[in-house]
C-alpha cells in the first residue's frame, strides 16, 4: 500500500512541476480541531469564510491509528523529516497523506525533537514544538483520495491555522488540484514558525 502511495504521489509532484497555472500549538494542547462553520481569513476588511477541508471517515481497522512522526534535529546541520502514511476509507477508498519536510542548516540553534501529526479528521498537519525559524523550511504536503467533488478548485488553498481561528496564505511555489482522484498538492510552501498547516475552502 505504502508502494503504491510514493507511486502515485510522484505522479502528482511530475503534474505539479508541469502545471503553470492557531499560531503554534503547544505538545500537551489536544490536536484534533473542531471544523469551523465560518472563520475570518486575513485582517483588517479583507474577510473570507472558511471552512477546512476534512478526511474521509476511516474503516474500523483504521479508528486507533495515530500518523505522526517525531525526529531529532540539530539545528546547525538541519535535516528532513517525512511522514508517509496511508489507510481505508468507510467506503473502500485509498486514502494517503505525505508530509516532506526540509529543515535548511542554522534554521534554529540547539537540538529539538520536532514532531509531524496527520490530523485525525481534516487535511491538516500539525507542526511542533512553538518554534520561529532563522530560515524558512520548506515543506511539501499531498493528500489523495479525498472527497473533492462539491468543491470548486478555485475555492481551495494552502493556508496555517491561527489558534485564534484567523488563517493566512502560505508562500509556496505552486499548488495542485485534482478533483477526480482527489489529490491535494502544494510545493516548497515556506514555513517561517511552526503551526497548523493544511487545506481549505474558502468563500465570500
Amino acid at each position: 500500500m505504502k508502494i503504491f502511495s510514493s507511486l502515485l504521489i510522484a505522479a502528482v509532484l511530475f503534474l505539479a512541476g508541469c502545471d503553470t497555472g492557531f499560531d503554534p500549538v503547544s505538545e500537551t494542547q489536544k490536536t484534533e480541531l473542531k471544523k469551523p462553520s465560518a472563520q475570518s481569513f486575513g485582517s483588517g476588511n479583507s474577510i473570507i469564510n472558511y471552512e477546512i477541508i476534512p478526511l474521509p471517515a476511516r474503516s474500523p481497522i483504521f479508528l486507533d491509528s495515530v500518523f505522526a512522526i517525531t525526529k531529532t534535529i540539530l539545528g546547525v546541520l538541519g535535516g528532513q523529516i517525512i511522514l508517509d502514511r496511508s489507510y481505508i476509507s468507510n467506503r473502500g477508498k485509498l486514502v494517503t497523506m505525505l508530509v516532506n519536510l526540509v529543515i535548511p542548516p542554522h534554521s534554529f540553534s540547539g537540538q529539538r525533537d520536532i514532531t509531524l501529526k496527520i490530523d485525525r479528521g481534516f487535511a491538516i498537519v500539525h507542526c511542533t514544538p512553538q518554534m520561529n525559524f532563522n530560515i524558512p523550511l520548506n515543506l511539501i504536503q499531498t493528500f489523495t483520495g479525498l472527497d473533492l467533488e462539491n468543491y470548486q478548485t478555485e475555492d481551495i488553498d494552502f493556508v496555517f491555522i491561527k489558534k485564534n481561528g484567523l488563517i493566512e496564505e502560505v508562500e509556496r511555489t505552486s499548488i495542485t488540484v485534482i478533483k477526480p482522484l482527489g489529490i491535494l498538492t502544494v510545493l516548497n510552501a515556506k514555513l517561517n514558525h511552526f503551526s497548523i498547516y493544511g487545506w481549505v475552502r474558502k468563500s465570500e
